[in-house]
């Protein structure tokens, strides 16, 4: 066997599965909790050698999963009401390091990353309470490694350039203009949905500017004039939510992308001998393409 292959004489070093299969990162958690609204999501940087926790400003994700409790975690997410009072807590597991991709130093073992990412989703208000300031606490030393507190106010936000005569094609270009009244830094998320808001795609995300340039015919096609573009800023807790007022038609229709797998280029086959035929298909609006989207047809015999 050959390690690689893509057929079942392929295989996984020893090594490797077993270390995919003791890795508690890949392993089946609890199901979350039910949740129907809107999340948080803290994001952020996590640091192996200090504990220090570098966390992204604060974003929220509509009909979000929220993250499910881990009761050895070794970190505790702990939302509170004005007052102090508790309102919600989940615990997580501390980030572990990967391996990094140096070489492996024979007396220490393979080199791991000196960070690892660090993402967890909660609700943005629990029992319909607003949360005013999250920590995240060593759950060992008790120590809060990172946190957010609420300001006063939250950023306003509004399009100043969209749509050029209803369509943005080729290199294209969104402006806006974001204010906070306790001069809090702002970052933005600029989303795309092809379908009047059905679904949305990320543009730019942690954007400290007020414009954004992109190539239109690097994403989705809209379904006919459905586009429409949405701005999310942060305060770095206060988030903000502005949805353009008009649709439009967003890039141009690409045709899907065609892999053949087998038959090789250039292979020979015995006449009456079977032959496997594999492909695959991707398309940029319909993402992957099913066995009936692919069409075999021969130079001898026409459609097989």
């Amino acid at each position: 066997m050959v390690a690689g292959q893509l057929t079942n004489a392929a295989y996984i070093d020893r090594t490797t599965f077993d270390s995919i299969m003791n890795d508690s990162r890949l392993r089946c958690a609890n199901p979350a909790p039910q949740h129907t609204g809107s999340v948080l999501r803290l994001s952020g940087v996590y640091v192996h050698a200090t504990g220090e926790l570098h966390l992204d400003p604060i974003t929220r994700v509509e009909r979000g999963a929220m993250t499910a409790t881990n009761p050895a975690g070794g970190l505790s997410v702990v939302a509170y009401a004005a007052g102090g009072r508790r309102l919600y807590h989940v615990e997580v597991e501390t980030p572990a390091p990967w391996e990094s991709c140096e070489a492996a130093d024979p007396t220490t073992g393979p080199a791991t990353a000196a960070t690892s990412s660090f993402y967890v989703l909660i609700p943005e208000s629990p029992d319909g309470e607003t949360i005013h300031r999250i920590d995240i606490v060593d759950v060992n030393t008790g120590a809060v490694v990172a946190g957010r507190s609420r300001s006063p106010n939250a950023p306003t936000a509004r399009f100043t350039r969209t749509w050029i005569d209803g369509r943005l094609s080729g290199l294209s270009r969104v402006e806006w203009v974001a204010e906070d009244a306790d001069n809090d830094p702002l970052t933005a998320n600029l989303l795309y949905s092809p379908d009047a808001g059905e679904s949305w795609l990320p543009l730019g995300v942690n954007l400290t500017g007020e414009a954004f340039e992109f190539d239109a015919s690097s994403v989705p096609h809209s379904r006919g004039p459905q586009g429409r573009i949405r701005l999310v800023v942060s305060d770095g807790f206060n988030v903000t939510t502005v949805d353009d007022d008009e649709q439009g038609v967003m890039g141009d229709p690409t045709p899907p992308d065609v892999y053949l797998i087998t038959p090789n280029h250039g292979f020979a086959h015995l006449e009456g001998a079977p032959i496997a035929f594999h492909a695959a298909a991707w398309d940029r609006e319909d993402l992957m393409l099913s066995g009936g989207d692919v069409v075999w047809t021969s130079s001898v015999d026409g459609e097989l």
